[in-house]
């Protein structure tokens, strides 16, 4: 299955793949991809790319989920231009996540903000429901802290590999933040 972020599915198959890549390069001149930076995590390679098609630039990220060692999905992130500054945003929420902080966490998201377990199963809307979840979470969990171990910033998206320390364990996880307005409005958890 081949989808633009988050999940408008583009087209699926192995056979309607390898026929719009013929079409593709049957159409094209010159077309380089280049991995400038990887983030693994379990079952998913999220890849920031530098494309060069015919001569024009771009930037993508593209999340491939992987099972039995083939690719069975690739989610192509394309680099929209944004006025505001998306890192800004999550680095003020990890902040007061760190902080354990909730109406700090809670301010750096929009009022209808919405979690998913990615790619698009809902797990949590609302801010009223942001700060009915994370308030107990925080004020139980005095070792909690949360490091950016790699990030990918692609137009109103941020990507974070984190690991999340708690309960004297750590957790691996990733985190796209989709910021409008100068908020986090989706946040897919991979």
């Amino acid at each position: 299955m081949v989808r633009r972020f988050p999940n408008t599915i583009q087209y699926e198959g192995r056979e309607t793949l390898k026929e719009n890549y013929k079409k593709y390069y049957a159409r094209t001149k010159s077309s380089t991809v280049t991995v400038t930076n990887r983030i693994v995590n379990e079952a998913f390679v999220i890849d920031e790319e530098a494309v060069l098609v015919d001569g024009n630039k771009s930037r993508q990220s593209t999340v491939y989920t992987k099972y039995n060692n083939l690719i069975q999905s690739m989610t192509f992130i394309k680099n929209i231009k944004t006025k505001s500054d998306p890192a800004a945003i999550v680095d003020a929420q990890l902040e007061a996540y760190n902080n354990r902080d909730i109406n700090a966490f809670a301010a750096t998201y929009t009022e209808d903000i919405t979690l998913y377990r990615y790619p698009n199963t809902v797990s949590s809307t609302g801010n009223a429901q942001l700060k009915k979840d994370y308030g107990p979470f925080f004020q139980n969990t005095p070792d909690l802290h949360c490091e950016i171990i790699n990030r990918m910033v692609i137009g109103n998206k941020v990507i974070d590999q984190e690991v999340v320390i708690m309960n004297g364990g750590k957790i691996n996880a990733v985190a796209i933040y989709e910021v409008e307005d100068g908020k986090i409005a989706k946040v897919p958890f991979l």
